[in-house]
């Protein structure tokens, strides 16, 4: 979201996925991925959300994930994965295990 002030009043609006793409770009919360490696796309994740997330399938790692989770909570991020890939998650405290196939 944005906030304009304008002759003393506050408006708030919000943003346009252009404006969201170009504000994150290249920044922990750019969480936009093309084809990227689950074990890239939970290094990612494990920084953005101060968690250690471990892929108990080393196979799994490898496979491509396509999607948009900037501005996704945690177990919404985590939810997505389970739903591209073959894998589920534990979380026990500040550490999730990802397991399963990966690729379907």
């Amino acid at each position: 979201q944005k906030a304009i002030c304008a002759n003393g009043k506050m408006e708030k609006l919000s943003l346009a996925q252009s404006e969201v793409s170009t504000a994150t770009a290249n920044t922990e919360y750019n969480m936009q991925f093309n084809d990227m490696a689950l074990s890239e796309v939970a290094k990612k994740i494990s920084k953005k959300f101060n968690v250690e997330i471990t892929i108990a399938n080393e196979q799994a790692g490898q496979c491509g994930i396509t999607g948009d989770f900037t501005d996704r909570s945690l177990e919404y991020s985590l939810q997505l994965i389970t739903e591209i890939l073959d894998v589920h998650y534990s979380q026990n405290g500040n550490v999730i295990t990802i397991t399963g196939n990966g690729c379907k």
